[in-house]
Formats: C-alpha cells, sequence, structure tokens
C-alpha cells in the first residue's frame, strides 16, 4: 500500500502541505482524512486536531513530488550502525545510539487507513465479521484514532457473495455536536392542565417526595415542547393482558405532525432495613413477627420515551448519584424532533419511491402499448405474407396437378378402350382438383378481411 501511486487529491494534498498548508484552499475537514491517509505512508506528518491541526511535508513526501515516485529504499533514513553501539552499556550510549521503538501497525491502524484511503471513505465486510469491526471501531474512537470532527457509522449492503456490513468514515451529524439551550424547571408549579391531571391520578408511577419534582420536570417538558410546536396531552396505556382497566400507567402523549409519542415516569422501589418501633418492639415481645425490610420509593426517577422512528439520544434517562434528569430535558425534546424528522425523511423517502415506481409502471405500460401496436402492425403484415406464400404453394401445386392429368390423358392414347376412357376421367378428377386449388383467377389478391390477433398471436411480435 505505502508503494501505490497517490491519486489526484491525495497529490493535491501534498502540495498543499509542502506550500505551508495556506489557509483558503479546503472547506470542511475532507481534507484532513486524505492527509491522514499521507501520514500514514510517511509522505507527511500530521499532529493536533481541530484548531490546533497541523501538517508538514517529510522528505519522503519531497522527493515523491520531485520525482514521481518512493525514494528509494536504500536512500531512505536507516538505523544508526549498531556494529559499534551494540557493545557499549546502555548508560553509555548516545541518544542517537538507542533503538528508537516504533509503534506496531495493528488491525485498528489497517481499519483507519482502509477507511482515509477509500474513494468515498466506505468498506464493505461480511456480515459475519460485523462484531469484529464493531471492537475495532469502538477502539478507535477510545483511542482517538478517528479524526477530529469524523465517526465510524455502520449500515448493510448486499452484494453477490450476500449481506454485508458497510463501515463509513463520515462527519459528525450536527445534532451530535449542538449545544442545546437548557430547559427551565420551575422551583413552583403553575397552572399547567397536564400536570394538573397527573395529579388527580391514582396511577401516576412516581411516589413519596419525588411526586412534585416529577410534576415540575414534566410541566417544564410540557411547556418547552408546546414552544417547539407540539402538541402534548395526557393519557394512559394499559399493560398486561388482564382486564383491560387493570395496570394502567400515567403517561403523557406528545404530537408533532402526524407523529405520536409517549412519555412517562419511573421509579424503582428499594429495600430498607425495617426499624420498628416501641409499639412493634413490645408486640414482638408477645410474640409478633416484624418484617426484616420496608419497601420505600427511590428518589431517583427516570424517563422512558415510547414511539415510532430510530433512537438518536436513546429512549430512556435517569437519575444517578452524579446526574440529574433536569439537564435531560432539552435533550428528551431534541429526541422527540430528530425521531419526527427522521419519520418525515422516511415518508419523503417512501413518496418519492412510490412516484418513481409509478412512473415507472407508466413507462412499462407505455412500451407495453406501443410494442402491442407494432406487434399487431407485424402480425399483419405476417398474415399477409403467409396468404402470399399459400397462394404461391397453391398454385404450384396446381400446376404440378394439371401437368400431371396431360400426361395422364397423353398416356391413356396407349390403353384400350375401357383403360382410355378409365384414364380421361381420372384425368378430368385431377384437372377438377387442380381448379379447385388454383388461386387463379378469382384469388390471386391480397387478403382482405384478417382476423383481430388474440394476446398468445402477438406474443412472438411483442419483441419484450
Amino acid at each position: 500500500m505505502r508503494n501505490t501511486a497517490l491519486n489526484d487529491k491525495q497529490l493535491a494534498v501534498l502540495k498543499w502541505v509542502r506550500e505551508g498548508c495556506a489557509d483558503g484552499v479546503y472547506q470542511g475537514t475532507a481534507h484532513r482524512l486524505v492527509a491522514r491517509a499521507l501520514h500514514h505512508r510517511k509522505l507527511i506528518v500530521v499532529n493536533g486536531n481541530g484548531p490546533s491541526w497541523s501538517a508538514r511535508i517529510t522528505d519522503e513526501g519531497t522527493y515523491y513530488l520531485e520525482h514521481g515516485e518512493r525514494l528509494p529504499a536504500d536512500n531512505r533514513p536507516q538505523a544508526v550502525d549498531r556494529t559499534l553501539a551494540d557493545d557499549l552499556p546502555e548508560s553509555g550510549r548516545s541518544r542517537q545510539d538507542r533503538p528508537s521503538k516504533t509503534r506496531k501497525h495493528g488491525p485498528v491502524d489497517q481499519l483507519m487507513t482502509s477507511l482515509t484511503e477509500a474513494p468515498d471513505h466506505r468498506i464493505a465486510v461480511p456480515a459475519s465479521e460485523a462484531g469484529k469491526y464493531r471492537r475495532l471501531a469502538g477502539m478507535a474512537r477510545n483511542h482517538d484514532r478517528i479524526p477530529d470532527g469524523f465517526r465510524i457509522s455502520f449500515g448493510h449492503s448486499r452484494d453477490s457473495s450476500g449481506l454485508m456490513v458497510t463501515l463509513m468514515l463520515e462527519p459528525v451529524p450536527p445534532w451530535q455536536t449542538r449545544v442545546l439551550d437548557p430547559t427551565h424547571v420551575s422551583r413552583m408549579l403553575s397552572s399547567c392542565d397536564v400536570v394538573r391531571v397527573l395529579m388527580d391520578s391514582e396511577s401516576f408511577p412516581v411516589a413519596g417526595e419525588p411526586r412534585d419534582r416529577a410534576f415540575r420536570l414534566m410541566e417544564a417538558l410540557v411547556v418547552g415542547a408546546r414552544e417547539a410546536g407540539m402538541t402534548v396531552e395526557t393519557g394512559y396505556q394499559t399493560h398486561g393482558r388482564s382486564r383491560p382497566a387493570a395496570r394502567t400507567r400515567d403517561e403523557v402523549t406528545f404530537r408533532i405532525g402526524q407523529d405520536v409519542f409517549q412519555l412517562r415516569f419511573t421509579q424503582a422501589t428499594l429495600r430498607r432495613p425495617h426499624e420498628p418501633t416501641e409499639q412493634e418492639l413490645a408486640k414482638a415481645r408477645r410474640g409478633y413477627l416484624l418484617p426484616d425490610f420496608d419497601e420505600v420509593p427511590d428518589e431517583h426517577l427516570g424517563l422512558v420515551l415510547d414511539g415510532p422512528g430510530a433512537q438518536f439520544w436513546g429512549g430512556a434517562w435517569k437519575d444517578t448519584g452524579e446526574h440529574r434528569l433536569e439537564d435531560d430535558l432539552a435533550q428528551v425534546l431534541e429526541e422527540i424532533q430528530l425521531r419526527h424528522g427522521y419519520l418525515a425523511d422516511m415518508r419523503l423517502r417512501e413518496q418519492e419511491r412510490q412516484r418513481q415506481a409509478q412512473e415507472a409502471r407508466a413507462e412499462h405500460q407505455k412500451r407495453i402499448e406501443a410494442a402491442r401496436e407494432r406487434a399487431v402492425a407485424a402480425h399483419r403484415e405476417h398474415m399477409i405474407d403467409e396468404d402470399a406464400r399459400d397462394q404461391a404453394r397453391r398454385w404450384q401445386e396446381a400446376n404440378n396437378m394439371r401437368a400431371y392429368a396431360a400426361e395422364v390423358r397423353r398416356r391413356a392414347a396407349e390403353l384400350d378402350t375401357d383403360g382410355r376412357e378409365r384414364a380421361w376421367s381420372w384425368a378430368e378428377r385431377i384437372t377438377q382438383v387442380a381448379d379447385a386449388v388454383d388461386p387463379f383467377p378469382g384469388e390471386a389478391v391480397p387478403p382482405q378481411d384478417i382476423a383481430e390477433p388474440s394476446e398468445s398471436d402477438l406474443r412472438p411480435f411483442m419483441g419484450l
């Protein structure tokens, strides 16, 4: 791969680096992917990322621009002669004499090189190796081997060898880098209609002290959603397969366009060691059993978003010891909008697919109708030609029969009276048949009435 000739894009970036990476030549970050490929081939050295990104050309890169080929192996920088240096103790060697440590070009490097040097930064691997390449992509991300502003995405395709997994090095989508304005959570509840309904519900899934906080969180979401143009209302969802009214949970429905999403709270139940009261201890002394644990509602809450579309940030958020749901509300609202955008794009693509399919069907029908018109004309000409051939065969047959009748008469002269009469009678019969077969004089004309052809008659002439 190191000895492969550079393509036009790589050559242009190499010249740009030699000239000092002038500003205004390239837009975006796509050229940095090309530069990374040149870095792997030792033609340039890339350092930093983002605003601190820089590149400089190496001696090998300069040689390539001047000669159009790689520096010969004999002229490339070699390790120092170890003949005498190896005899010196480590402490007595100079820095130049000590062996340099080079990082091994491993599977992650090979993956990144393949992606950066691919024409569209896309490679395809067998579906059976998807797990391996997902692990490599994760390692590349964890070790900062992916260029700044890019990510490795996965997809699927199919070719002659079967199902394939595609890996693509692509810019990080804007929604992953956009800074969201925080959603304000009031300290006091207002007159939000949705929250009032939840407060009166006996099946709201949050109990205890966190209940007031859950209402304030929901109020912030409702206000933010309505400001974004969504319709918000309360509802409940039955889960379980027993009675229709059994095991219901309150949820809030967010409607944007024709897409509907449901948001609900979750709260775990914790088991705490039971601390008996004086009365319970007195009962215990009389033989009553005390519970070992008390079940108490967890102060940590969770949010679950149900609905169609692909997930972007996720489908569930929850409190942790170091994180609060208040910091996730803007992301929850953006998740709804991202899913709606995804579904809207899917519908547009489906409409476009249906439109193209309808146009293809209409075009196919036009080709069928045009081909049928040509087939009807070709079939008519074929029938006329067949009639001409039939007339020619009948005329030839009639002439042969008349010639045969004349020969019968000629030879009848050699027969006796009875034989001559029978021969003349036979010759007359042959002549009558010849007259019936012969298209002349009245039938030697083009056919006038040609029967309407059937679909099977037209099939050989359709040309499809």
